[in-house]
């Protein structure tokens, strides 16, 4: 039986030319993904591509009637449940940052959702919801607000479907921590006192000490979180762009001792480095209250997503239209089995085919042996009565990102189009026939290393 239906548009942006085009391919099937298909070239200036984003751009964006009217007359006979999926072209500017979403749902009235380079679903034990809320708005943001931000966002935690545990922690500055401290928030909501957390001089005596830097948030929350690992970090906080790309703003330290109160920025390596110490295989991105347009926080979303396999999701929330989009996409990506995908209009969200019900039996098998037997160690029920075991430790966990990262590094090496920056990919990841040959030592290396970590594993079980 042939694979369900991948129905890609590939997203291209030639920036060297005169006049800078965008490119849109229409491609249906992972078996015919890298041939026939509708063509259109748009210019750049057309589409109101931005030349530059900074916190007050509110990127306007229409696609011509031709284009959309093409696009519907092709995807006519595919089943409206059926995404279609954003593959965009490497490197894309700030291509990703347009509400390609709201045109196109729009349009075409069927979700569309964002292609990641690994297609392979990330593994997670589907019992358990751990999520971090990191919360810091500007000291000016009314209280209020901040209340309601904070409220909406676990809110559609709560109301993704149940499992049998779902556990979310709230991470702020201790600024935050006091003016909340009479708030009325969900009483699921675990608010964690930032005086446990390290100034920034001990976070930078402690990386001296141990040759690794990480950040007095960072150790914060992974020493709060202690053994248990996060499935998901939903960040809340100012966003910018510096010389060196997008970058999140934060307090440099949350806690109350900081006697010179100063501001970090913090890159998207610095995240997905994050994720993968506390085992998170999703990140969602909000911008805080205060009017900002959101631009230079879906940018920072765009590039991690570039950076590391991982479900990705930028999603504004501001009004209650948002909050329902919101607790829709927790619903979708939180569900114990595959689910309908949602329509997003403002947002976007980055995922693997396998999410969606029609997709969930497309079978896009490990790049490295490894991966499934470390999935195992996650997926495997966890023995009752042991504390912080309702799921495995942060350090298995955190040992199966690292392994999905290599993955995608393993693809690129192997894939003559090493930025993965078209739609091949996808159907070589789902072909076996067009895969390369994998690296044998590395592979038994990795499983050798994995063979060590379920023994050990073991032994803290029996």
């Amino acid at each position: 039986m042939s694979p369900p239906s991948l129905l890609a548009l590939r997203v291209t942006l030639s920036f060297w030319e005169d006049d800078p085009q965008v490119e849109l391919a229409l491609m249906l099937g992972a078996e015919s993904i890298d041939q026939g298909g509708r063509r259109w070239r748009i210019s750049a200036f057309s589409l109101n591509v931005p030349e530059s984003i900074d916190s007050q751009t509110a990127p306007t964006f229409d696609l011509p009637l031709q284009l959309l009217e093409g696009l519907r007359a092709s995807l006519a006979g595919e089943p409206k449940a059926m995404p279609l999926w954003l593959r965009f072209a490497k490197p894309h500017g700030y291509l990703g940052v347009l509400p390609w979403e709201r045109v196109l749902a729009e349009a075409l009235d069927r979700p569309v959702l964002r292609l990641p380079d690994l297609l392979e679903r990330p593994h997670e034990n589907r019992d358990v919801l751990e999520v971090a809320i990191c919360f810091d708005a500007a000291p000016e943001t009314p209280q209020q607000e901040a209340v309601e931000q904070i409220t909406r966002s676990a809110d559609a935690i709560m109301r993704a479907p149940p499992r049998s545990h779902t556990r979310i922690s709230l991470f702020t500055t201790a600024r935050w921590f006091e003016s909340l401290r009479t708030s009325k928030l969900d009483r699921r909501l675990q608010r964690h006192d930032p005086a446990t957390a390290p100034t920034c001089g001990e976070a930078f005596k402690r990386a001296r000490e141990r040759k690794s830097f990480e950040s007095a948030w960072s150790i914060w929350i992974s020493e709060t979180l202690a053994t248990r690992s996060l499935d998901a970090i939903h960040f809340i906080c100012p966003s910018d762009v510096t010389d060196d790309g997008p970058a999140l703003v934060t307090a440099s330290s949350p806690s109350p001792r900081e006697s010179v109160p100063s501001l970090s920025y913090i890159s998207p390596l610095q995240i997905a480095a994050f994720m993968t110490r506390t085992g998170a295989w999703s990140a969602l991105f909000t911008s805080p209250p205060g009017g900002t347009s959101g631009a230079t926080m879906a940018l920072f979303a765009d590039a991690l997503a570039q950076t590391r396999p991982a479900a990705v999701l930028y999603q504004p929330l501001l009004t209650p239209e948002h909050a329902t989009a919101l607790r829709l996409c927790y619903a979708f990506l939180f569900s114990p089995r595959p689910a309908e995908a949602p329509v997003l209009r403002e947002g976007f969200l980055y995922c693997q085919p396998a999410f969606v019900t029609a997709l969930a039996n497309l079978e896009v098998p490990s790049v490295l042996a490894a991966t499934q037997l470390n999935a195992a160690l996650i997926e495997a029920a966890a023995p009752p009565g042991i504390e912080d075991f309702e799921q495995p430790p942060k350090w298995v966990n955190a040992v199966q990102r690292h392994l999905e990262g290599l993955e995608l590094e393993q693809l690129r090496r192997s894939s003559p189009d090493v930025l993965l920056s078209t739609p091949e990919c996808a159907r070589t990841q789902i072909d076996l026939s067009a895969r390369s040959v994998t690296n044998e030592t590395e592979d038994e290396t990795l499983a050798d290393i994995q063979k060590v970590v379920g023994s050990y594993l073991q032994k803290l079980r029996s």
